[in-house]
């Protein structure tokens, strides 16, 4: 829960420095026009910095119009969001191996419903902000942070 309000701190003030951007626990993606999309990724490096919020570079995408977001593949140009195959192949694969056992213990339970849940979830929370709905093609980027 914690971690929950600190990112949707983190939000509001990047959206109060005018810039646009949805969060999930310690993910976040933001949607901005080409001629702002390189400041905008730089300004939420900056304010997550200035906070003392941990950026996990190897999880960090720099703006592009085509990207996986909570493993949703986001793609501005197509104004689309879809799973890779890849995970859901993941989804499939762990429920087909459960038809084979009578008993299930609660951890490996617990851990397909979160994989299910992030699926589904996040088809819901990645949308692509309404400046995108324009003409122009618009870049996405986002940022994994570890919030302490």
């Amino acid at each position: 829960m914690m971690c929950q309000r600190t990112t949707n701190a983190v939000t509001f003030m990047f959206q109060e420095l005018g810039y646009h951007c949805t969060n999930y626990i310690d993910d976040f993606g933001g949607t901005e026009t080409p001629d702002k999309s390189a400041a905008a990724f730089q300004t939420l490096g900056f304010l997550l910095a200035d906070l003392g919020l941990d950026i996990l570079c190897d999880q960090t995408s720099p703006p592009a119009t085509v990207m996986v977001f909570l493993g949703v593949s986001v793609n501005t140009d197509k104004m689309t969001s879809s799973v890779p195959p890849e995970r859901l192949q993941e989804l499939f694969s762990r429920c087909s191996s459960l038809l084979s056992v009578d008993h299930i213990s609660r951890t490996e339970l617990q851990s397909l419903l979160r994989v299910r849940y992030c699926m589904c979830s996040s088809c819901a929370c990645v949308h692509v902000h309404p400046l995108a709905h324009s003409t122009h093609p618009q870049d996405f980027c986002c940022l994994s942070t570890l919030v302490r």
